[in-house]
């Protein structure tokens, strides 16, 4: 509104909150945001792929999964695209030997998915798990690869009432 002069600290902070510049945040510039790649180093080379890393997703009893984006991920001139991939950080032991605690796992956006392949899956609104999908007549199955872990079993009527819903592969 015109009515005082800007603060420098502040504004430098909408810069790094924003992922923008300052000629950007002050409409000098008219370029797409700047993202930070896993080192901290701003990029727009256009020879990278940068994903959304929304967080933690479950390898054993549960975490809570929402949509905040932690930070994009720079992964390279990679097919992959923010508009049909996400990336989350595996916690947990219970998809061991082959997800480990601390990996990060690339998921394609889609609701769907085969007997056997990985799935990322929201249980119960807010509970993100990374199993193995396994549908049988009438009911489904996420299942860890450590044996130390139950399978979870769902029926057709807990997958709508609970709900569980695949939200990646």
């Amino acid at each position: 509104r015109g009515t005082r002069e800007p603060n420098i600290d502040a504004m430098l902070a909408l810069c790094d909150y924003f992922n923008v510049s300052m000629e950007y945040l002050t409409g000098q510039e008219n370029i797409t945001p700047r993202y930070v790649d896993a080192e901290g180093l701003a990029r727009l080379d256009g020879k990278s792929t940068f994903l959304p890393l929304y967080g933690c997703v479950s390898a054993g009893n549960g975490v809570f999964a929402d949509d905040h984006i932690e930070e994009w991920i720079d992964i390279g001139n990679k097919n992959y695209s923010p508009d049909t991939h996400f990336m989350l950080r595996v916690r947990g032991d219970s998809m061991e030997p082959e997800l480990h605690d601390g990996d990060l796992v690339i998921a394609r956006k889609q609701n769907t998915a085969e007997n056997n392949e990985l799935v990322i899956a929201i249980v119960n609104g807010d509970e993100g798990v990374c199993k193995r999908f396994k549908k049988y007549q009438g009911s489904v199955a996420l299942l860890s690869e450590n044996p130390a872990y139950p399978p979870r079993y769902f029926s057709g009527n807990e997958i709508q009432d609970i709900p569980v819903r695949i939200v990646g592969k």
